[in-house]
């Protein structure tokens, strides 16, 4: 039926030989190659066998043939299952196999990729949601255009045209006058009220623990006829940290702190000498904030013209605080500034320091505090004064203005013994306690501030008199004459001090509710004890 050595030509020769052949009822030609279907006798018998097979297909074994050729027809292919696999190893080579998850120890999920795989289906919802809200809005203006139509007569009325949002109220008179904010940093350098003063720290500011204070002043019951102690060095230390310094130093403490814990403003009051502009610029350079001063000795003469001159002066410190924040705007001798105005009274002085008390309180609410503070908003507002309980000082918005208020008084015992042997030090002398009796000096100095001890020991200590050391030692004496020419806190004005303090700290108010809750529930008590018997 078929020679394997086809090709060959003993191959051929054999073929030719059986070139009609009936095998399982079908006759098979074999023909050389090239000769175009005709056998060995020439011309003819290429068209019969044809003729000849074709009969022999419709013969006997025509059908069967046939159903056999059906049955045995099979799919062309990959089959279902491995296309899937397929699929799946194209995925997984385009996305996982090039992936680096050596830093992916918990196996988080990839938010880029649940974006991409959940994208489409949030989007076939929202669009479906869409599309049925803007049915309803088209039925609803048809039905709309429709009753339009059937009115009859009348004329149209004519749409009333929006009204225009008002625009926000300006908090200064000056807001949106300045255009280029750089031009005012060189306005504010000449008058001198940006400036570079001298660092120092609040480790600086010597003092002690004052434990009694501290344990009167969480005792309630010690308040009213005799109020409690100033607060120690120390303590102002820690509440200066908390409530100005690390809100001013970092915008996320000043996002997440509670505002009670986040100043905005600060009034430092107390006697002359007490270390409150000290403290001023410790929180300025222990936070590298910028420094403003718009204290009445700087400001007077300056910006006086027209009406929105004092305006002007606070508006252009205020944008620049902000540009180069984080900044510390002083104001010294601010009870001159917040000076009581009587009503009806206009005009005035134009050059008093009291014009710019509406515009800096105004200043003083810009500053945002919570999760809306940006890095603009690391500004802080300190006021000192001296004398926050006189007749003229408009005491109410004094308190108001500031959001914390710290009373730094003259120190205590125990702070003035460090005091006098730190600045004896800085001269270059050390104390022995045999020789010169330290606590002796800080008994006759009570009711002294830290400046009237440093004005004392740099009187006394002169260049001349610590050569003169080793053959004269220092004795108390020499201390006390030059001590009683400096200034210091009488009776009367420590306790308008603490007067002050009581009330503008809130503690007045809170005393006078406990006492009222206290004399309700003594009330109630007996009422109680007169039903029994």
């Amino acid at each position: 039926i078929a020679f394997v050595a086809y090709k060959t030509e003993e191959g051929v020769k054999k073929a030719l030989e059986f070139n009609e052949t009936d095998y399982c009822g079908r006759t098979i030609y074999v023909s050389m190659a090239g000769e175009g279907g005709k056998g060995k006798d020439g011309k003819g018998k290429g068209k019969e066998a044809k003729a000849k097979d074709d009969k022999g297909k419709k013969g006997k074994g025509g059908k069967k043939d046939a159903a056999a050729e059906e049955e045995d027809h099979h799919d062309v292919g990959p089959s279902a299952v491995v296309q899937q696999f397929a699929e799946h190893i194209n995925q997984y080579m385009e996305k996982w196999e090039n992936r680096d998850e050596s830093n992916n120890f918990d196996q988080k999920f990839d938010v880029e990729l649940a974006r991409k795989n959940v994208y489409p289906i949030v989007e076939a919802e929202l669009r479906a949601l869409v599309d049925d809200q803007m049915r309803e809005e088209l039925a609803n203006l048809k039905l709309l255009f429709e009753g339009a139509k059937k009115k009859k007569g009348g004329k149209a009325k004519k749409p009333k045209k929006p009204k225009k949002p008002k625009p926000p109220k300006k908090w200064c008179a000056a807001v949106g006058s300045i255009t280029n904010r750089e031009d005012c940093v060189p306005d504010l350098v000449e008058q001198c009220i940006l400036k570079k003063v001298a660092p120092v720290h609040l480790e600086d500011f010597w003092g002690e623990y004052h434990f009694l204070g501290a344990m009167l002043r969480s005792h309630h019951k010690f308040w009213g006829e005799h109020h409690f102690p100033p607060p120690s060095a120390q303590m102002i230390r820690s509440l200066l940290i908390e409530h100005c310094v690390l809100p001013l130093a970092q915008t996320d403490i000043r996002q997440k702190a509670p505002e009670t814990l986040t100043a905005r403003s600060l009034l430092l009051y107390g006697p002359k000498g007490s270390g409150k502009s000290m403290l001023a610029r410790a929180i300025a350079t222990e936070t590298g904030a910028t420094f403003f001063d718009l204290s009445p000795s700087v400001i007077e003469g300056k910006s006086t013209q027209g009406k929105t001159g004092s305006a002007m002066l606070v508006y252009k410190t205020f944008i620049c605080a902000q540009d180069m924040a984080p900044s510390v705007i002083y104001i010294d001798q601010v009870d001159l500034v917040y000076q009581a105005v009587k009503k009806g009274k206009k005009g005035g002085d134009a050059n008093a320091p009291s014009r710019i008390q509406k515009d800096l309180s105004a200043a003083i609410k810009q500053v945002k505090r919570g999760p809306e503070a940006t890095e603009q908003d690391r500004i802080l507002f300190i006021g000192c004064t001296s004398r926050p309980f006189d007749e003229t000082v408009n005491t109410k918005e004094l308190v108001a203005a500031f959001d914390e208020k710290v009373w730094v008084s003259f120190p205590e015992y125990g702070s003035r013994v460090v005091l006098w042997q730190k600045f004896m030090q800085k001269h270059g002398v050390s104390v022995d306690p045999a020789k010169l009796n330290v606590s002796t000096l800080a008994r006759i100095s009570d009711g002294y501030s830290a400046g009237s001890i440093k004005q004392t020991v740099d009187r006394v200590l002169t260049a001349r008199r610590v050569q003169q050391l080793k053959v004269r030692p220092l004795k108390v004496q020499e201390f006390i004459g030059p001590l009683s020419r400096t200034a210091f806190c009488w009776k009367n004005e420590y306790e308008l001090f603490s007067d002050f303090d009581f009330e503008a700290t809130g503690e007045k108010a809170l005393h006078e509710r406990r006492a009222a809750e206290e004399e309700k529930a003594e009330q109630e008590a007996a009422s109680k004890g007169k039903g029994k018997r």
